[in-house]
């Protein structure tokens, strides 16, 4: 007995409703900190990294009441070490991220939150929001989804936010106007998808027409 017309169009229906759902929720899991700036030490450093968190996921190491630790899933950053310079004008060079180990840790004690972002065995940048808008605690199954945690609060006895490299810290507190960074919370939709270099025409799609342009390229004496 075949379905009806009707009851295909429920069963299609039913099943948009869960694509949008899924990809509803999937959207909000997780979320990108990306941290611009830069730090006059003995040199000036120029500080760039970005790292995504899984909302989802459980904390990788709790001391209750202390400490509590969230280790990205995908980080990149700009090596400090290379970038460091007598002056802080840029000229002609691009800055070049690679790949990096970030984690988030939220100190209970201090009420502050601290991002440290390293590469191998280059010196680490920090990233320090005092006084979060967000109530985190060690209690936390996961990361907040909710962008706003992450902000410092105005009214905070301690609100600062710091930007740490080579030993050194640029401050921002709230009310005032300096500060040499930058720092954005979003979400996203999970950590880039590598490069496929067989999808010759950027279609996100493998298929015949991948074949075609490689036969063009190939006839055309491109190696």
């Amino acid at each position: 007995m075949k379905p009806e017309i009707k009851d295909l169009r429920a069963i299609l229906t039913a099943m948009l409703i869960a694509l949008c759902s899924f990809t509803s929720s999937s959207t909000a899991q997780y979320i990108q900190l990306e941290v611009q700036g830069g730090i006059d030490a003995d040199e000036y450093i120029t500080v760039a990294f970005r790292a995504i968190f899984d909302t989802n996921a459980p904390p990788d190491g709790v001391v209750p009441g202390s400490t509590i630790t969230f280790n990205a899933i995908w980080a990149e950053m700009v090596d400090p070490s290379v970038t460091a310079r007598v002056s802080p004008m840029v000229v002609g060079d691009e800055e070049i991220y690679e790949p990096a180990t970030a984690r988030l840790l939220y100190v209970e004690t201090s009420n502050r939150y601290i991002v440290t972002a390293f590469i191998g065995g280059s010196p680490p940048v920090q990233f320090v929001v005092r006084d979060p808008i967000g109530r985190f605690t060690t209690d936390l199954p996961s990361l907040p989804p909710v962008l706003s945690w992450y902000d410092v609060d105005p009214s905070g006895p301690n609100a600062v936010i710091e930007l740490q490299a080579e030993f050194s810290t640029t401050t921002w507190t709230p009310g005032d106007d300096n500060g040499g960074f930058i720092m954005s919370v979003r979400n996203v939709d999970g950590p880039p998808m590598p490069e496929c270099i067989a999808d010759l025409n950027n279609d996100g799609v493998l298929d015949f027409f991948d074949v075609s342009a490689y036969i063009q390229l190939y006839t055309n004496g491109c190696p």
